[in-house]
């Protein structure tokens, strides 16, 4: 007998109706990341959708705007918005989105946060509207406001707002010296005189538990090499204890950890710093739980998210060595690094530890501080030199503001007054294409371009090399001219090869010593007058010179010296303090 009409129908009705019922969301996690990823799709992936989502959002905001108490609600989800637009590389459109919403709210404290947030963009985007310091002071008091009600959360938002605002690169590491390292005293000031962030710098204090394991005699001494994407300065040094006898190495990224509270950017971290000063624990992963447990040294390489990470994470046994090179120092990590959970902390250089131990007192009453240079192996470097050469400076790696490329043209023009034979190697890779800079960094490399034209073949440009020591056979005056250094390998690696070492005092961190706590005095001079003159004193018998500065670089710098100092601390088996 067939079916009626009707009845297939609402048979088929019935399936269709079931099976979008099975594909309902069952759980608020799945509704809210189907949303999202919807969300993503259609406005946040495409041009268009972008744009359509600045004018909705827009038009609704200016309606908003009538009813009373709805400014907050409205700034809140703009600044949210703003974030999923950043998050995917669109700054531009996050704040074209703010701008649209900005003049339509009345003054409160969210949309002078919105302001503030909004600021942040401005300088990513290479713009200094000269409010930083007002917008944040602004953040921190809303950060003490919310932290007074107890309320975490929106306190630890709040001052990483403040933290992206001050110490953004644009301040520190562009076209201009670096307040904070100039005068760490008054950069941090209006930081200091704020509960949230005097809450976040204050050890915990908390007791660790007693070094060593019951297991742990008659078997490997088991090291953690811990850092955040960046294991340059470490590989080696990894490969070697892997292949020693008696010590197991295993290696922990925690950039690669999966998603969840314990994620290493920053404003996780100040959130997690924030709660793990009221007694509230991180939580860790189990992978990482794991690692730690084995371990009876953990070696943090890098002085940034990781050993913020590390120094928040409960109940370690191993001992927690640090190593912390330069440009961290200018950051909010070694800011928010519970200092009592760090047993050794290293420095590459002597002026790096003075600015932190200065800037930071926290540091001075927690760890054990140690000055220890990093690897380098010399014996590659001992080349013959090519004719050439005695008429040729060399600048490694010199594609960023802060290295200062026209230092070292300057110095070339001063020489090519009276002798047209010098040249300027610039050896690496230049500068990255205008649309990854920031306006700073773009009017800098522009104006470099120009002097480096107008030279001609005066100077060279070979580009990137893997075989620096047979780079350095072309360079017979190594050149440091950069604003700030910590070491600078690459003039080191220049002296051990021959060449007459021509220091630049770096003037950012000339205060805490610079270039004199890493090399003689003879070698330092603080003008490109001074280093023509040092040059042409030179000149006559730089075969001389230079054989004098292999010695001392190989005698001061060389692994053979440096590698014991830090063997020393990761075998180290003794206990350190324990509160």
């Amino acid at each position: 007998m067939p079916v009626p009409h009707k009845d297939l129908v609402a048979v088929r009705l019935a399936r269709v109706g079931a099976r979008a019922v099975m594909h309902l969301p069952r759980t608020p996690r799945q509704a809210s990341t189907r949303f999202g990823r919807y969300f993503h799709q259609r406005f946040i992936a495409t041009s268009s959708g972008r744009q359509q989502l600045n004018d909705g959002w827009g038009r609704i905001a200016r309606l908003a705007s009538k009813v009373p108490g709805t400014a907050s609600i409205v700034a809140g989800t703009s600044n949210n918005l703003a974030s999923r637009l950043r998050a995917q590389g669109h700054s531009q459109s996050a704040r074209a989105l703010l701008a649209t919403v900005e003049p339509t709210l009345p003054e409160s404290d969210t949309t002078v946060s919105m302001r503030a947030v909004a600021r942040v963009l401005d300088l990513n985007l290479g713009t200094d509207a000269g409010d930083t310091a007002e917008l944040t002071a602004t953040s921190l008091a809303l950060a003490d406001a919310a932290f007074a009600r107890g309320d975490l959360d929106e306190a630890a938002a709040l001052l990483q707002t403040a933290f992206d605002l001050a110490l953004h690169r644009v301040h520190h590491f562009e076209d201009k010296p670096s307040p904070y390292a100039l005068d760490p005293d008054a950069f941090l000031q209006p930081f200091r005189r704020s509960r949230t962030f005097q809450a976040v710098v204050t050890p915990t204090k908390g007791v660790r538990p007693a070094r060593g394991r019951a297991d742990a005699e008659g078997r490997p001494h088991r090291i953690l090499f811990a850092t955040a994407t960046n294991f340059n300065f470490t590989r080696e040094t990894i490969r070697e204890y892997a292949e020693r006898p008696g010590v197991e190495v295993r290696e922990v990224d925690i950039r690669r950890l999966p998603k969840g509270p314990w994620r290493p950017d920053p404003a996780e971290l100040t959130w997690n710093r924030l709660r793990h000063s009221a007694g509230l624990p991180m939580e860790v992963p189990p992978q990482v739980r794991e690692d730690v447990d084995w371990a009876d040294t953990i070696f943090v390489e890098w002085g940034h998210r990781a050993m913020t990470w590390i120094s928040m994470l409960p109940n370690v046994r191993a001992r927690v060595v640090a190593r912390l090179h330069s440009y961290e120092a200018l950051t909010q990590f070694p800011l928010i690094t519970d200092w009592s959970g760090i047993d050794d902390l290293v420095f590459v250089s002597g002026h790096i530890r003075a600015l932190v131990e200065h800037a930071i007192p926290e540091v001075r009453s927690g760890p054990r501080i140690h000055t220890i240079g990093n690897r380098n192996v010399l014996d590659s470097y001992d080349l013959p030199k090519r004719v050439a050469a005695s008429r040729t400076l060399g600048l490694i790696g010199w594609g960023q503001v802060v290295k200062d490329a026209q230092w070292a043209l300057d110095v070339l023009e001063e020489l090519r007054r009276d002798d047209p034979a010098w040249r300027l190697r610039l050896v690496g890779h230049g500068f990255a294409d205008d649309s990854k800079l920031t306006e700073a960094a773009a009017r800098y490399k522009a104006r470099l371009e120009e002097r480096i034209e107008a030279l001609g073949d005066a100077v060279i440009r070979p580009g990137f090399t893997n075989d620096v020591p047979h780079a350095m056979r072309r360079i017979g005056v190594i050149l440091s001219t950069s604003q700030r250094e910590g070491t600078h390998e690459s003039l080191i690696q220049g002296a051990a090869s021959g060449a007459l070492p021509v220091v630049r005092n770096w003037p950012v961190v000339a205060r805490w010593g610079g270039a004199h706590t890493m090399f003689p005095d003879s070698w330092i001079v603080e003008t490109p007058q001074e280093a023509a003159d040092r040059i042409r004193a030179a000149a006559p018998d730089l075969a001389t010179e230079g054989a004098k500065a292999r010695e001392w670089a190989r005698k001061t710098y060389d692994w053979s010296v440096i590698g014991p100092q830090l063997e020393t601390l990761l075998l180290d088996q003794t206990e350190g303090p324990t509160a």
